[in-house]
């Protein structure tokens, strides 16, 4: 595992705590492992970054891609979850907003419900892009602000609701901060 030591930029919770348990209550969906596993699929050979890779629960499932596949994660606890789940990959802690990679590094960037955890979500985007190769390929995968008025438990605490709407962006706002870094 690799270090970065500029973590100024997350709005981390502390996942250090939660990270050994966290695979009981968190598992990688199969629809969206399924879903991954078609984008990237087109990106043989290429680096492919998890950015806030968490426990690697993603990661492993894409692990018969024929890609490189990088982790990226804040919480030490977290990447040392995923070390134990595969050896196939290369872990790195650092801040999504200070990546510790190279321009282009990377054919394809994906992030799973992660954007919400990013205070500067534009820095965040222009990192992203940065990073990416010309011509590839980024997924988000986050929850719209209709979805997120789906879930039981606002019912019962609706001003977590609200706190997660200013969290969460929505589609629209995802949608500029793409084109704000300069995505097509």
């Amino acid at each position: 595992m690799v270090s970065n030591s500029k973590e100024a930029g997350s709005g981390h919770l502390n996942y250090d705590r939660v990270s050994r348990d966290y695979d009981y209550s968190r598992r990688a969906g199969k629809e969206t492992a399924e879903l991954l596993v078609k984008l990237l699929r087109p990106f043989t050979n290429a680096f492919v970054l998890d950015l806030g890779c968490g426990t690697g629960n993603f990661l492993v499932e894409l692990a018969e891609l024929p890609a490189h596949l990088v982790g990226l994660d804040i919480s030490a606890g977290m990447l040392k979850e995923a070390e134990v789940k595969t050896s196939r990959v290369v872990l790195v802690r650092g801040d999504a907003v200070f990546m510790p990679f190279e321009d282009e590094a990377f054919g394809a960037v994906y992030c799973i419900q992660t954007l919400h955890h990013i205070p500067d979500k534009r820095r965040f985007m222009s990192e992203v892009y940065r990073i990416l190769k010309n011509k590839g390929r980024f997924v988000i995968q986050s929850c719209s602000h209709k979805q997120l008025e789906t879930f039981w438990f606002y019912h019962y605490f609706p001003r977590g609701l609200e706190v997660d709407k200013k969290r969460i962006p929505d589609f629209e706002e995802i949608q500029d901060l793409l084109m704000g870094a300069g995505f097509k």
